[in-house]
């Protein structure tokens, strides 16, 4: 909330200076401080009252603060009057909520429309939006290669998402012929956009070698990102790479504490790994049969079908503590 109302702050200003008086600007302002100090009643009124002025952002923000209130009808209003006039994070906003049909009646055709207008006003996002909705074909005929289009503008606007699914039609052959070298560029550019599937997918694509030169050093780089995103299964496939001195050094207690971390969140590969680690006494690890069927056992119960044959073997051939 507090970086929306830092946007919509630096965005009010540029509209004031633009083409409306200062008297808008600080009944914003007004409405801003009541805001913070939680008189709502007054934030509304002062809101109201920039809005009135035609200060767009001020019915933008109003509309936020009716929409979380639940008062969507008023709401919508609001986003409709700060769309019309240009300040498109109302027009996103409006275009959600009709896509989503979340506590208002769904309506396809007017998303498709407000997003259109985003795409054609440089917002990516609306693009990206629209190549989904041929991807998806919600209400009407599924399209590949209008989306391929639609995705193409949102990359040129510097749309991540855009980005990643251009990528991904490119290396699935959807919409397009297929080519991973276009693919590998696309999901360059998605992950330089903070798109972390952007960078898990060129990861896997640089430690395989596809659309690319086999570079494990860059898959490592990129797959220590995406870990720290929360991406388990890159942690494990770090851990790997660690194990096996692909991309840099050996270090068999940093694959180890990857796996261990991967495992505790529930990615049963991982756990497996242990598991296997335990049963062989690999990398360091002294064998301990307790803790492999541990490990064995977590990932059984969580569906890993060689963890559960790795179970029972281990309960046929060594006897129970």
């Amino acid at each position: 909330m507090k970086k929306l109302l830092l946007i919509l702050i630096l965005s009010i200003l540029s509209f004031a200076s633009n083409s409306q008086s200062n008297e808008s600007t600080l009944d914003f302002i007004q409405g801003y401080e009541a805001q913070k100090k939680g008189d709502m009643k007054k934030a509304k009124e002062m809101y109201s009252s920039s809005c009135d002025k035609n200060d767009f952002p001020s019915c933008g923000i109003l509309g936020n603060i009716y929409e979380k209130e639940s008062e969507f009808s008023k709401a919508i209003s609001l986003y409709e009057k700060a769309c019309d006039g240009g300040f498109f994070l109302a027009c996103k906003s409006l275009g959600y909520l009709y896509i989503n049909g979340k506590n208002i009646e769904k309506n396809i055709e007017k998303a498709k429309e407000i997003y259109l207008k985003l795409c054609d006003n440089a917002e990516g996002v609306g693009c990206y939006n629209i190549g989904a909705m041929y991807v998806n074909a919600e209400s009407f005929k599924q399209n590949y290669e209008k989306a391929y289009d639609f995705f193409e503008r949102g990359c040129s606007l510097e749309d991540g998402m855009s980005c990643n699914e251009l990528a991904r039609m490119n290396y699935y052959g959807k919409g397009t012929k297929q080519d991973f070298v276009k693919a590998s560029e696309y999901f360059s550019k998605a992950c330089d956009n903070l798109i972390q599937d952007g960078c898990s997918s060129l990861g896997n694509m640089n430690f395989d070698g596809i659309g690319v030169k086999q570079d494990y050093f860059k898959a490592r780089k990129l797959f220590v990102k995406t870990c720290d995103k929360g991406n388990l299964k890159d942690c494990t496939t770090l851990g790997h790479m660690y194990n096996l001195e692909y991309g840099g050094e050996k270090n068999h207690s940093k694959a180890k504490e990857l796996y261990e971390k991967s495992c505790s969140k529930g990615y049963m590969e991982a756990c497996y790994y242990l598991g296997l680690w335990y049963e062989l006494g690999d990398a360091g690890i002294n064998i301990d049969y307790s803790k492999a069927k541990e490990f064995y056992k977590k990932a059984c119960d969580g569906n890993h079908k060689e963890s559960c044959e790795k179970f029972d073997l281990l309960n046929q051939n060594i006897p129970q503590n």
